[in-house]
């Protein structure tokens, strides 16, 4: 089953974004009704939802974390 082109470049950008903590460029990645649930069960609603609890957490918790794909 291949991906489609569209769908890659989502996911690079995502990655992308999360790895040089922009996370105004990573917000802008949503829908403005997109909702986001993380690992630990925290749902944010909106893209400027998201963006906000990105940027709290990419400010301390996670300034230097870089996402990676695990190919597969």
């Amino acid at each position: 089953m291949s991906v489609p082109i569209g769908v890659a470049q989502v996911v690079a950008a995502f990655a992308a974004c999360r790895n040089r903590h922009g996370m105004d460029a990573f917000a802008a990645l949503f829908a403005p009704d997109a909702e986001f649930a993380n690992v630990a069960g925290r749902w944010w609603k909106g893209c400027a939802g998201i963006g906000a609890a990105h940027e709290f957490a990419h400010a301390m918790p996670f300034r230097h974390l870089m996402a990676t794909r695990i190919p597969g």
